[in-house]
This record gives structure tokens, sequence and C-alpha cells, in this order.
């Protein structure tokens, strides 16, 4: 993820070209690490975007990330509860992914690191301050829920092709896939993330892209 995560530093220049080009947005954002301690031998760190301004969607945005931080926080203290002689890690870090007129979307990178347990994830969120709402992968992939659904498993089992795990069960990756599923946004395209272990010999998740230019993106 730090390719994502250098992208912050470009987001910050055109933003600043965007003020001074007298075209000021009614929000701003930053990355804010908002948690970092240690407990039980385990390192915990968690950042976010925290956003501002006069836009109706700063308040929806925000709550999104004050959500996934009360659940990080319920699990740093299931976790810190059991004090271990190792270093061990948990961290959620946010960063920032694309930027397109309004169109903002942040990718959280996730590492899991518990002795022989190590499972690293990626979500996504993605915000449309012209239109005041949180974006789904059917707002940029064509299709009813089934067309997208059936269109990322056929992604999905190619990605999956040279794994070498014979004939797995796929009810979990089709779960996770459809209109709703977990994405986010480059200037390649669009990248779907399914999480660790959606197949056995997935520890760390499966992305597949569908670029800008693919006939799917509408």
């Amino acid at each position: 993820m730090k390719r994502v995560f250098a992208l912050i530093g470009c987001a910050a220049v055109l933003l600043a070209a965007l003020a001074a080009c007298g075209k000021t947005k009614p929000y701003g954002w930053e990355i804010q690490t908002t948690l970092e301690e240690s407990r039980g031998g385990i390192e915990f760190k968690f950042s976010r975007p925290v956003f501002s301004g006069a836009s109706p969607l700063v308040e929806t945005a925000n709550r999104v990330y004050d959500k996934m931080e009360a659940e990080y926080i319920s699990k740093m203290n299931a976790e810190g509860a059991n004090p271990t002689d190792e270093t061990w890690n948990y961290t959620e870090l946010s960063g920032f992914s694309y930027i397109r007129d309004d169109v903002l979307c942040f990718v959280t990178d996730g590492d899991w690191y518990m002795g022989g347990v190590h499972n690293s994830w990626v979500t996504g969120h993605t915000f449309d301050f012209n239109l005041g709402r949180e974006l789904k992968l059917s707002d940029f992939v064509r299709g009813d829920e089934e067309e997208i659904r059936a269109a990322l498993m056929d992604a999905f089992v190619q990605e999956i092709a040279s794994f070498g795990d014979g004939e797995p069960d796929l009810s979990d990756a089709r779960a996770q896939s459809g209109p709703d599923a977990n994405f986010y946004l480059t200037a390649d395209g669009v990248y779907v993330f399914y999480m660790p272990y959606v197949v056995p010999a997935t520890q760390n998740g499966v992305t597949i892209l569908i670029p800008w230019d693919s006939p799917l993106i509408g």
C-alpha cells in the first residue's frame, strides 16, 4: 500500500492548486493518527481521515471512520487483555488514493501479526462531495446485482487459478461480490479486494483490477 499512500502528497498539492484557482471546496480533510500505544506486548496504531467544512457529507464521512475506530478499539481491548512475551502488532492505517472532481477515495491498510498469524487487508471508502454520499461499486461498474457479481466472480476465478488450490469453495467470494463489494480507486482503475482466507490459499486476500477503459466501467 505504500504506492497508494504516496499519493497523499500529490492530493495535497492538487487541493492547494484548486484553492489557488479560486475553486475553494466546502470541505477539507487530513490524515490523523488517533491512537498509538503498546499494550501487553502488542503494538497498536490507528490512523484515519478527519473531515471538516460546510459540506453535508462531512458528518457522514466522519461517522464512517468513527465506527471503524470504535471497532478497532474494541478489538484492541480484547487482544490487549492477553499479554505476550513476543512483539506483535495490530495496525489500521488510512491513506488517500484517488481524487477526481469531487470524488475522493481513501484506503485503510490493515495488518495483524499475532505470533503464527499474519494477515493483511485493505478497506476502501469513496465519497462524492458533489452528490453528497458515499459511493458503491455499482456507481462505477455496469450491470444489475447479478451481472456485477458474475463479472467479479469471473475475474476472481482467473486471479486464483495460479494458486494451485484445486476446486476451492467459492461461496465466501460470491458473498463478497456484488454492488456492495469492498473496493478502492486509483489512477489504474477500480480495485476490488476480497478479505483474507476468502479461499484457504489466500491468507492476505485477493485483489482484482477493473481498468478504467474496461467495458465493465460505466
